[in-house]
């Protein structure tokens, strides 16, 4: 078994694959600054309740719990508008589109009405259970997921279990009091441990595609005069989470147009003129970080190897068969 990871790697994978937590979730913030700390990640699910998410490298301790308590306290007083806010600066997109592709249906009228407090860590210390067991017997949601990753022939395996404090009408069954216990949850087959299968390259991959900077709001960009604004912030929020390499005009263009869709009742506009392909590059140059290139494909072939999430979102025409490629080609770090 491998020694677990550092906590930010662990909250981007989480933050990549929240159904691992066995709830369907949208995630709606990282590292979310608080009055009293930063939250690590802040779910939504399917009734709008709101999930305060902790991530541990190792053993939670009871410290945890009164952490995530706390939390708790200053998300059950945020608003629509707020909630609004915060997904906007953590995604750049409207949260109500968003909850649709997630779960296929409206927003809840009402949010934020319960919030569920997560603890995700590799173990958890008999104290931390017994707090989490005060606050269950005081009417608080709370979840203790353990996570374990193990290591086999070259390739990652994480795997998740649920856990509950043991009621002191359980029949001892040689587990010392305050030990935890599997939840079975579901059919007897969700009593094993829920295995997602990675490969080791492509988890790098997206551990480091989500190591990127939070969008800022378009008045904290330091945007040229020269460039389109909505096409500048495009390239700002996208360019930044491409895994490959070489990104194909083509590729980028359909992206530009499906974000265009997305925000227009934001009062996004789409270059108007004629030459609104110059524009979006010169949006990408003044970003930084890429210059457009024409490749031949034997040449891009390696940059576009590893699965790019941001490709299956739009359908593009790929150069795969072509002899060369027109794109942007990420510019080595200096």
């Amino acid at each position: 078994m491998k020694p677990p990871r550092l906590e930010r790697e662990i909250e981007g994978w989480l933050e990549s694959h929240p159904d691992i937590l066995r709830e369907k979730l949208l995630i709606i913030g990282r590292q979310l600054r608080t009055g009293s700390g930063v939250i690590d990640l802040l779910a939504m699910d399917e009734a709008g309740n709101l999930h305060v998410i902790e991530v541990k490298r190792e053993c939670a301790v009871e410290g945890a719990v009164a952490q995530v308590v706390t939390y708790a306290s200053w998300v059950a007083n945020l608003t629509l508008d707020d909630i609004i806010a915060f997904y906007m600066a953590y995604s750049g997109r409207q949260l109500a589109v968003a909850f649709w592709k997630r779960f296929g249906h409206k927003l809840p009228a009402r949010i934020n009405e319960r919030q569920i407090l997560t603890i995700v860590a590799g173990s958890f210390a008999p104290k931390a259970a017994t707090a989490v067991e005060y606050f269950r017997q005081h009417r608080l949601t709370f979840r203790l997921i353990q996570l374990t990753e193990y290591d086999t022939q070259g390739a990652a395996y994480i795997s998740t279990s649920e856990w509950i404090t043991r009621s002191p009408s359980t029949p001892n069954d040689g587990l010392a009091d305050g030990a935890l216990v599997s939840d079975a949850i579901g059919s007897a087959t969700s009593t094993m441990l829920t295995e997602l299968h990675l490969r080791t390259a492509e988890l790098r991959s997206a551990i480091d595609a989500l190591r990127r900077p939070a969008p800022l709001p378009l008045q904290e960009m330091d945007k040229p005069d020269w460039v389109h604004a909505d096409t500048y912030c495009f390239a700002v929020l996208y360019l930044p989470r491409f895994i490959w390499s070489f990104v194909p005009s083509s590729l980028l263009w359909a992206l530009y147009r499906r974000w265009i869709r997305e925000e227009a009742a934001l009062g996004v506009q789409r270059y108007q003129r004629e030459d609104a392909h110059k524009a979006l590059a010169e949006a990408v140059a003044a970003v930084g970080g890429w210059e457009k290139r024409q490749l031949s494909m034997k040449a891009a072939d390696p940059l576009m190897a590893a699965d790019e999430p941001l490709a299956k979102l739009v359908e593009w025409e790929s150069p795969l068969r072509k002899v060369n490629a027109v794109g942007y080609r990420r510019m080595a770090a200096k």
